[in-house]
Parts: C-alpha cells; sequence; structure tokens
C-alpha cells in the first residue's frame, strides 16, 4: 500500500496501488538524518546516525565493539631496518614490541629468543590514500584485508563508501573480528543534485547538508570528501562544519578547493564537471602550468597519486600478475582484468578503460617532482575498484620511482609522508620506540629498488604478526 523511501536524507513514504502505481502525494514522515527504512507492520524501522529509530523512538540495539589490544612482547631480529626516516638501512637490530607498540629499536641480542627476520628488510607498512574499500567487499569477502596485508599494506583510507558499510568494516578490522589493515573511512561523497557514481549522496538543499554533517559527526568519519557537482559555496560550508569537528576534507578540484581550505585533492587530473578552464589542474595536452604547482605548495595541500597509467610497468615485470598472493585471494573477474592488463602493457591485447599509459604516467610524474622539489606533499593512493586492489600501489610507487622520483621520497609517499597527512604520524608511518607496531618484512632493499617493497614475506599489524602464507593459506 505504501512505498518508503529516503529523498534529500529524511524518510517519506508514498501511496501506491499494489502494481506501484503513486495514488497521492508523498508525505514526509522525519526531519532527521534517516537511512535504510525497512517495514514492521504499519510502522518503519530505520537509522538515524547509528541509531535504530520508530515512530520517533530509540531503539536500543545494545551493540558493541572492543579495540582489540594484541599482548605479550614479540623481538623482532631484523637483518637490515629501514625506519622511515634515514637515508640508508641499519643493520642486525632488535625491534622490540611490547602489546602493540615498539617498546625499543636496538643492537641486536643473542640472549633472547626473537622473531628470525635476519634475511629480511624490516620497513614501516605501507598506506593506500585513495581506496574505496566497500565497493568490491561483497565480492572479495575475507579475502581483501588479507590481500592488502599480504601486500605490506597495513593502512587504507575510504574516498567514498557506503557509510553503515564502511563503518562495520573499520569496527570489525578495530576488534579484531577481521583480518586487514587498519581503515580510515568515510561514507558517501557529497555530491549535487545529480550522481556520477552510487556511492555520493546528492545534496539538494543547505538543509539537508547539515543532517549530512550531523551523520560524519555520529559516524565519525575520518573524512568528508566534497564530489564534482556539489555548490562551491556548500564545498566552503561543509569544509568549515567538517574542521569544527576535527575531520579533514577532500575534493577532485586544486580550485576553488585551496580557497576554501579544503585540505588535499584527489588525483591530478580526476574527472569534473566544472570545465577545464576552472578546476582542472592538467590541460588536455597534459600541461601543468606553474600556477598550480605554487598552489599546491603555498597552501600546503598534498596530492594523491592514482596513476592508473602505471598498469604499463607490468610490462617490466609480467610475473606480478602470477603472483601466487593474487591467484589465491583475487576473485576470477578481477585475475583476468589485470591478466588482460598485462596483454595491454606487453601489446598483445586491446587496451581499455584507464589501461596502462606510459607517457601519460611520466607526464604526470614529472608534475609530482615539481611539487616535491618545491617543498609540496605528494601521497601514494590507487582508487580500487578502478584499479587493481593492493597491486596498484606498487605499480604507483614504482611509475614514481621509474620516472625521476628518488626511492626515499618515493616510499615516504607511502609511509611517514601519509601518515602525517592523515593526522596520525605521532603513531604510524616509520619504526622508532612509541610508534605502533605496524611493519612489513621484505625481500631486498628498497631504498635501491623500489620494486622490493612487494617481496613480502610476513607483516605485523598493531604488533601481531602474520606470514604470507598464513594470509593466504585459507584460500589458497
Amino acid at each position: 500500500r505504501e512505498l518508503a523511501f529516503v529523498m534529500e536524507s529524511t524518510l517519506w513514504v508514498l501511496p501506491v496501488r499494489p502494481d506501484g502505481t503513486p495514488i497521492g502525494p508523498a508525505r514526509q514522515v522525519t526531519r532527521e538524518a534517516s537511512d535504510a527504512p525497512t517495514w514492521g507492520g504499519n510502522s518503519l524501522l530505520y537509522l538515524h546516525n547509528g541509531t535504530l529509530r520508530m515512530n520517533g523512538r530509540d531503539v536500543p540495539a545494545n551493540l558493541t565493539y572492543t579495540p582489540r589490544h594484541h599482548q605479550g612482547v614479540t623481538v623482532i631480529h631484523a637483518g637490515k631496518l629501514w625506519d622511515g626516516e634515514s637515508h640508508g638501512l641499519k643493520s642486525d637490530v632488535d625491534i622490540v614490541v611490547v602489546g602493540d607498540r615498539i617498546r625499543a629499536v636496538e643492537p641486536h641480542r643473542a640472549d633472547r629468543p626473537s622473531v628470525d627476520a635476519t634475511g629480511l628488510t624490516v620497513m614501516p607498512g605501507l598506506v593506500d590514500m585513495h581506496n574505496h574499500q566497500e565497493m568490491r567487499s561483497k565480492y572479495f569477502g575475507d579475502r581483501q584485508g588479507r590481500l592488502l596485508l599480504s601486500y605490506g599494506i597495513t593502512t587504507t583510507r575510504s574516498t567514498g563508501d557506503a557509510a553503515y558499510r564502511a563503518l562495520e568494516d573499520k569496527e570489525s578490522l578495530a576488534a579484531g573480528a577481521r583480518i586487514g589493515p587498519r581503515f580510515f573511512m568515510t561514507g558517501e561523497m557529497l555530491e549535487g543534485p545529480r550522481l556520477s557514481w552510487e556511492f555520493a549522496r546528492p545534496v539538494m538543499s543547505e538543509a539537508q547538508l547539515g543532517l549530512e554533517v550531523s551523520r560524519a559527526k555520529a559516524l565519525d568519519y575520518d573524512l568528508v570528501k566534497t564530489y564534482q557537482r556539489l555548490p562551491a559555496k556548500w564545498q566552503a560550508d561543509v569544509t568549515a562544519d567538517a574542521h569544527r569537528l576535527g575531520v579533514i576534507t577532500t575534493s577532485h578540484y586544486l580550485y576553488p578547493g585551496v580557497a576554501h581550505g579544503v585540505d588535499m585533492q584527489e588525483h591530478l587530473s580526476g574527472p569534473t564537471k566544472w570545465g577545464f578552464g576552472f578546476s582542472r589542474d592538467m590541460s588536455s595536452q597534459g600541461r601543468v602550468y606553474d600556477d598550480a604547482v605554487q598552489l599546491f605548495t603555498r597552501a600546503g595541500m598534498p596530492l594523491s597519486t592514482t596513476l592508473f597509467g602505471s598498469k604499463a610497468l607490468l610490462a617490466d615485470d609480467p610475473a606480478m600478475v602470477t603472483d601466487p598472493r593474487l591467484r589465491a585471494l583475487y576473485t576470477p573477474a578481477q585475475q583476468a582484468s589485470l591478466d588482460a592488463d598485462l596483454k595491454c602493457a606487453l601489446g598483445t591485447g586491446p587496451c581499455g578503460f584507464l589501461s596502462g599509459n606510459a607517457e601519460e604516467t611520466r607526464r604526470e610524474v614529472a608534475v609530482f617532482k615539481r611539487i616535491l622539489d618545491q617543498g609540496g606533499t605528494v601521497v601514494a593512493g590507487t582508487d580500487p575498484p578502478l584499479d587493481n586492489t593492493a597491486v596498484s600501489l606498487h605499480l604507483n610507487l614504482r611509475a614514481m620511482n621509474k620516472y625521476g622520483i628518488d626511492s626515499y621520497r618515493v616510499l615516504r609517499s607511502a609511509t611517514a609522508d601519509a601518515a602525517q597527512v592523515l593526522g596520525v604520524a605521532r603513531d604510524l608511518g616509520t619504526i622508532r620506540a612509541g610508534k605502533i607496531a605496524d611493519l612489513s618484512f621484505v625481500v631486498g632493499n628498497p631504498l635501491a629498488d623500489v620494486g622490493a617493497a612487494a617481496n613480502v614475506r610476513m607483516v605485523m599489524r598493531n604488533g601481531e604478526l602474520h606470514t604470507v602464507e598464513d594470509l593466504i593459506g585459507p584460500f589458497e
């Protein structure tokens, strides 16, 4: 008899015939942020900012979780150590981990039991700063977190996801109920009246914008992202509101975002509905002029890489696509897509949407280098599911190094600099006493060969050690 739906972030009911044909005007049921309506007899159960509500009253759910803190002492005997700060490696050191934090980094002592990493280099766990983690989670299941960890990625940040799915993932990972990296979440991107992606929220009025800010506060977003069609004034308003909550903001636009205090930009040349003349940093011929570089550097606005064209580097290392981690943890569709990317890179198959393009990648990296040389910040991000989960982070790092950025700055873009942008540099990004023990154990010297960062044998997240074999074992 009635259809319940959410419009402009509030709950409405429309009278209908049995075939769904409307037979009268819709009526507004709530004036608070409302999601996920479900009929219960003649009543509507719905979510309001994380609380179940029915007939204007809270419905107690009594659901809680407790963050998991690793217990005990673990001593790691590292043959080599890159601490995320030094320009060289340290040799033959012990990393003493108590609970989930590093107690000391000191010369090796043979008189205590330790994890044998004498043939490995220990480095900070990697951070993927641009990952739509929930968009393929229903297909990945438990494999996604395991895959990311197996490639040394101990932290991910969402730049737009279904809010409640993202919050469930964040809490499950924090509680240890799910294996995977720590997750900095956000909800749907705040968009104008028309959507470009299904994981955006159309905002129709300033009143609705206020409801969306209340939702971000209640669900404890780590980030607010404004998107392509959101009016410029509303971008400024939501940025100010987010900052009052202590939450950073991001968008696709250098300008006017930089004028509004937006904290960072995603992509060097992401999609826009405002035209090349207003918001694009890169011209249609691939040129970036110095005013854009100056805006990035003088405003201190970090930029994420998302080098889709870096798939071309699969031609340098075709064995990447047959890695046992991928064979065990990619879905068949993802493996087929990666195989197609390799054929494109080798010139033995067609190239599709966002395929590898070495020249485009070289041009973009040249801009990143200009920004870095002038004191700006570039952080590594990948944009799954538009790019290949986990693998794409390492291709981004390799592309930056291949086309002119030294390995130290490349590695910092996925470790210490990323932690700084996230606002968690006191806890993550480097290996020193007092920091959380998020570590990657790799074969080789990543400062000499950035590709070594993908040669992961073990990973520690929050003081808890996993081998690659343990991670892929249930799916092998």
